[in-house]
């Protein structure tokens, strides 16, 4: 687990909540609700950890919205999942279908992309455009079917009385990636996979309240919701006592700035750490707006790194994601690989939700950080994104990264590249890929 799951307060009814999941049919899917930097994924984290692994529950934890928002990949990746506990025998069995299905598919599609090229003129060539499209969808509804029959058998190897549980964090950017249609062809997999496994239930974390709830029959009869609130005074001050800071007026200070959001109750913490004897509670300002308490605790943790680290804090949270190799790509002064575990330790670095194995900075921090850049270094922040383009052409399928940075530097343009993708994502229903440039930049 990446998170210091040491310092977990505050979420005893959310945990009850989980603990109590299996003392009746209904509900069985569990979704807490909650703003950026609330503490969902750590505590999904802390779940996994305390509860999963401790009571050997069968279980499978995954940011299901990001680099994971397709459905034949997300059923892979379960069964693939050593905790979920299948025979590998059966995984390969799955696997070897999943494979075949999936050639076959690519293979179809590709003759009918093919046939669509020998339109003659424009006309025909839109409706032939239209008809491929319609045709396309037949087929991956014919593969979907097949896959999914195929990993219900899986389930079916869990023991009638077993527990098992599925986590799933970012659900709110799976919803908005997909169609109403794929939302319910995975609540449908999922509810017939209870059938073969009584004893599996669902959790989620999303940003936003789940959509669609009348419209689709399982998330209706079978969802409980639990909204994540901000910490109390009294949370607040064990967090701050168990990160080892217990200057009473400087725990009250940090509740009035934070008001006991958890990410920036933290990064308060970090700033006091960066301070010789501490910060005096006099010298922490009073400001409205959860934005500008982070612009002021980022400044202050910056200024007070290490000289060495402080133009690659600066720079590396408005990239979405990175690694030590590419960070040191994009630095005039790399960093060695100390600097960078120390530069990542810090809270408001967390795993990147959008591409496997590389870190990010959280959302949160980017989006202020994005703003104080463009205000306050506006010729470095566009030399930046350009160095970050030049770096991304180099990679395969980097395209959307590069158009992120695009338009910091030449909005218009990029917005006419948007706009070509993102009318070609609609017209051909690809509903992933509209989701995916929709939410950019």
């Amino acid at each position: 687990m990446s998170r210091d799951l040491r310092y977990f307060q505050d979420r005893q009814e959310a945990i009850a909540k989980f603990d109590n999941l299996w003392n009746q049919d209904s509900p069985w899917i569990l979704a807490f609700n909650g703003v950026a930097g609330q503490g969902k994924s750590t505590l999904l984290e802390w779940l996994v950890v305390n509860r999963c692994v401790a009571n050997s529950i069968r279980h499978v934890s995954l940011p299901i919205g990001d680099y994971i928002s397709g459905f034949h990949a997300l059923l892979m990746r379960i069964a693939e999942s050593p905790s979920a506990g299948f025979a590998y025998d059966a995984v390969d069995g799955f696997k070897s279908v999943y494979k075949k299905a999936l050639d076959d598919l690519n293979h179809r599609v590709l003759q009918l992309r093919q046939s669509q090229i020998t339109a003659n003129s424009p006309e025909s060539q839109q409706s032939m455009t239209a008809n491929v499209a319609e045709a396309v969808r037949a087929l991956e509804s014919q593969a979907t079917s097949v896959i999914v029959e195929h990993w219900l058998e899986l389930l079916r190897t869990i023991p009638a009385g077993e527990k098992s549980v599925f986590l799933f964090d970012n659900y709110d950017v799976y919803q908005d990636l997909v169609s109403l249609d794929e939302i319910r062809v995975l609540w449908n997999t999922l509810e017939r996979a209870r059938q073969f496994a009584p004893g599996l239930r669902v959790v989620l974390a999303s940003r936003e309240k789940l959509q669609h709830q009348e419209r689709v029959e399982s998330l209706r009869r079978g969802l409980s919701g639990e909204a994540l609130q901000d910490l109390s005074r009294d949370d607040s001050r064990a967090l701050l006592n168990s990160l080892e800071i217990n200057d009473i007026s400087f725990c009250d200070a940090v509740y009035r700035l934070a008001n006991g959001h958890p990410l920036v109750t933290r990064m308060a913490a970090e700033a006091w750490k960066e301070t010789p004897g501490g910060i005096p509670a006099k010298d922490v300002p009073n400001l409205s707006g959860r934005e500008k308490v982070v612009e002021w605790l980022q400044v202050y943790i910056f200024n007070r790194m290490d000289e060495a680290l402080r133009p690659a804090a600066r720079w590396m949270v408005i990239l979405r994601w990175f690694s030590f190799e590419m960070l040191n790509s994009l630095l005039e002064t790399p960093l060695s690989e100390d600097q960078y575990r120390k530069l990542t330790s810090y809270s408001f670095i967390i795993p990147s939700k959008l591409v496997e194995g590389y870190q990010a900075g959280h959302d949160l921090v980017r989006k202020v950080q994005i703003a104080y850049l463009k205000r306050e270094h506006t010729v470095g922040f566009q030399e930046f994104n350009k160095k970050a383009i030049a770096h991304f052409e180099k990679m395969e399928g980097a395209g959307l990264e590069m158009l992120y940075h695009q338009f910091f530097i030449d909005p218009e343009r990029a917005f006419d590249t948007w706009k070509d993708v993102e009318y070609q994502a609609a017209f051909q229903f690809d509903h992933q890929l509209w989701g995916c440039y929709s939410n950019l930049p």
